[in-house]
């Protein structure tokens, strides 16, 4: 019921730059109007932060609101507010938010393109090994590297490759010249060695 109520919560102060965050220019434009005729929200949409208002005793930091908009798009704001009850009754919230749906949208395409490298990663069909370049250690190996050496990935991470010996002196020695005086490595062959001896 509360929450219900806070949907029906009218606007009676704000400066221009909240007034211009709701699409008009100055702040006389949208005193009066309902937190829904602002926003054109969503039914729905804000629920979990006026939920988290009411839980913290009328008081918020950073609580994060998504309008969801008439039209389906999604805005992100981070919320602080302060309500202020007189006998046992909210009768005002002073607030402040900040529009972060850019950085919102930043984030979502980040994790997406890490996820994007992470499957590329495990699934290629290539060995393929990440060395931390200044420890000479192991920190990622895909499925296929685990396949070819027979090392689980818990049995390699953490490790140089010369602790697990992968491959002879020799080789390592021609790999380690070529890798201190080349500006790039193309095509150098190796032979690896299993787990197996193989």
């Amino acid at each position: 019921e509360q929450v219900r109520l806070l949907y029906q919560c009218v606007l009676v102060e704000c400066n221009d730059v909240c007034a211009q965050s709701y699409g008009a220019r100055r702040a006389d434009e949208v005193i009066g109007k309902k937190l829904t005729e602002l926003f054109g929200t969503a039914p729905g949409s804000l629920d979990s932060l006026f939920i988290a208002l009411i839980q913290g005793g009328y008081h918020i930091v950073d609580g994060l609101g998504i309008e969801k908009l008439e039209d389906g798009t999604e805005r992100y704001f981070l919320n602080n507010g302060h309500g202020v009850v007189k006998d046992g009754k909210l009768l005002r919230i002073w607030g402040t938010f900040r529009d972060i749906t850019e950085r919102k949208r930043a984030e979502e395409a980040l994790q997406e393109s890490e996820e994007k490298f992470r499957n590329l990663f495990d699934l290629s069909p290539q060995a393929v090994a990440l060395t931390d370049v200044t420890t000479g250690k192991l920190i990622d190996v895909n499925n296929m590297f685990c396949m070819l050496t027979k090392y689980s990935k818990k049995e390699v991470l953490g490790k140089t490759t010369t602790e697990i010996s992968f491959y002879s002196e020799d080789d390592r020695d021609r790999f380690l010249k070529e890798l201190l005086t080349s500006e790039e490595i193309n095509g150098l062959e190796m032979d690896f060695k299993a787990r197996d001896g193989s």
